[in-house]
């Protein structure tokens, strides 16, 4: 029986032919379906910026009192994606082109403060916001979030106001040929500077999303040294021994700290 292969049925072929018919059946036969569940999808959510806020130079070409190159296009699409728009005006702004569909929120100084910041953020109101990895969001809307608002500085104490107030700051030369402000490079999130056709505002508000083009987390309230602080006031917020939130007394003292080694380092 050695000598012989059996095919079923009663059949049997013997020696090497018998093999070699087998081998025959065996390739005809269709492969067994796969018994493995389809493979696992990672859904990932992907924050846009839901308030774009300019501040008068990033905004507006000082000699001509134009809108910049770029900043129409950016204003066209934060319409048609829902976003928000703002422009922080300081006291004596000299009239300039409007900005269509942009909130005018003026400024008590030059330099626009943490508190003001937070206080444009919290009379805002998104109508129909995004959920989670595109699902609908509240039906009532609700106030930007900070971390999804994005503001265009030109200079050193708005990059500050923005950070503190837990936004991104995007940092763009302050005159429509110019450069980049030295002291905000590398400190706002994102530094444009130079290019063609649109100059650093050819950026698009895609670009602006988290994560996306310029960086990949959230932002949070922070200083220039990366101190967290109080996006309401700007204040410094320490941290107790036993892990609680710091006390008044302990907030001014680190504060009190942190302006004396700015003295310290200034005069120095």
């Amino acid at each position: 029986d050695s000598e012989f292969y059996s095919l079923g049925a009663g059949r049997r072929v013997p020696g090497a032919a018998g093999l070699f018919v087998m081998l025959l059946l065996c390739a005809a036969r269709p492969p067994p379906a796969s018994r493995r569940s389809a493979p696992a999808k990672m859904l990932r959510n992907i924050d846009r910026c839901e308030a774009l806020i300019f501040t008068t130079s990033s905004a507006v070409d000082q000699p001509t009192s134009r809108l910049r190159r770029g900043v129409s296009r950016l204003l066209a699409e934060a319409s048609d994606d829902g976003a928000l728009v703002a422009l922080l005006e300081p006291p004596g702004s000299p009239e300039h082109e409007p900005l269509p569909g942009a909130v005018t929120w003026p400024t008590n100084a030059a330099e626009p403060t943490v508190a003001e910041l937070t206080s444009l953020r919290e009379s805002m109101h998104i109508a129909a916001p995004a959920g989670f990895a595109g699902a609908p969001g509240a039906a009532w809307g609700r106030e930007p979030v900070a971390a999804r608002c994005v503001v265009l500085v030109t200079s050193l104490g708005a990059t500050a106001a923005a950070l503190g107030a837990g936004m991104r700051a995007v940092g763009v030369p302050p005159e429509e040929e110019g450069w980049l402000d030295e002291e905000i490079d590398g400190v706002a999130d994102a530094c444009l500077d130079g290019g063609i056709g649109e100059g650093p505002l050819a950026l698009r508000l895609t670009d602006l999303s988290t994560p996306g083009a310029y960086w990949l987390n959230p932002a949070l309230p922070r200083d220039l040294e990366g101190r967290a602080v109080d996006p309401t006031t700007g204040a410094v917020v320490a941290r107790a021994a036993d892990g609680e939130g710091a006390g008044e007394e302990e907030v001014a003292q680190v504060t009190e700290a942190a302006e004396e080694e700015e003295e310290e380092e200034a005069e120095a």
